[in-house]
């Protein structure tokens, strides 16, 4: 936010008829100097001149498909650190048993924390699921049965 001091110098340089680039320079020189687009926007202001149509053309191609190009690894990389799998497996009165579970933060561990006690259902030893899917409905993948013993949880 530019001071009291600053307005009243850019006012002042604009009645003279100075352009912008030599209020630039004449806030710089008495060491008043400020952002330059909030620069042009008061001197456009106290001129009376409209904000510029099109400033989007003004943009070199290149720099477009660059920004573009960033924002596409930027999301690629966001989708990939949401995403965790994590599985439990273990074994059920001999039968190996195995849970694998697809998510991210809390619903990931409630998830793991009901699966840990409770090995899936026989007729689908090897259940891979959505760990917001599980907490919806987990009596749906979970048996009553228990462990052999603690089962081994890899991430």
């Amino acid at each position: 936010m530019p001071t009291k001091a600053q307005v009243d110098r850019i006012r002042e340089l604009s009645r003279q008829g100075k352009s912008a680039n030599q209020i630039d320079r004449t806030l710089r020189s008495e060491h008043m100097g400020m952002r330059r687009t909030t620069l042009l926007n008061y001197v456009r202001e106290f001129k009376g001149r409209p904000p510029p149509r099109h400033p989007e053309r003004h943009i070199p191609h290149r720099a477009i498909a660059a920004r573009k190009m960033r924002k596409k690894i930027r999301l690629r990389v966001k989708e990939m650190r949401k995403e965790k799998k994590i599985a439990i497996y273990g074994t059920v009165d001999g039968e190996g048993r195995r849970f694998q579970f697809l998510g991210k933060g809390k619903d990931l561990y409630k998830s793991v924390m009901l699966a840990v006690r409770h090995p899936p259902k026989k007729e689908k030893p090897f259940t891979t699921v959505d760990a917001e899917k599980f907490l919806e409905d987990y009596g749906r993948y979970l048996s009553r049965e228990k462990w052999d013993e603690r089962p081994a949880v890899k991430s």
